[in-house]
């Protein structure tokens, strides 16, 4: 009788889009680990939004 080993994926096609919005959301995680990054990263988008009030939220 024939058994199938569990098969361990190497590789998979994904849409450009979707890739970027993946690499986005990695790049933020990470730079949300730094109280630092964290802080400048608010600083850099209240400039993009003026009239939106951001602050730092807790973990």
């Amino acid at each position: 009788m024939f058994q199938m080993k569990a098969a361990i994926p190497v590789g998979v096609i994904v849409p450009l889009g979707l890739w970027r919005v993946i690499e986005s959301e990695k790049e933020t995680a990470y730079l949300l680990n730094s109280e630092n990054m964290k802080r400048r990263l608010i600083e850099f988008c209240s400039t993009l939004l003026p009239n939106k009030p951001l602050e730092m939220m807790p973990r």
